[in-house]
């Protein structure tokens, strides 16, 4: 899909609330911000290596002001 948008994996951003989410964002070189509310707690998210964990998705738009342009 990246290649498709002409995006480059460092420009991307995977959303996801499960260790799996996280995997296959790091596995395809992409940033992994993890939303707590799905199957899994901070500890579990952060083991699994998501760049940032938000307590729920009304902090994403904030997350994203802060971070942008540049990701993680």
């Amino acid at each position: 899909v990246l290649e498709k948008l002409g995006c480059a994996p460092l420009e991307a951003l995977m959303i996801g609330d499960t260790t799996a989410d996280v995997g296959a964002a790091h596995g395809a070189g992409v940033a992994c911000w993890a939303v707590l509310g799905g199957t899994h707690d901070e500890r579990t998210l952060g083991d699994a290596g998501a760049d940032l964990i938000l307590s729920g998705i009304g902090e994403l738009t904030t997350a994203l002001d802060r971070r942008a342009p540049s990701f993680p």
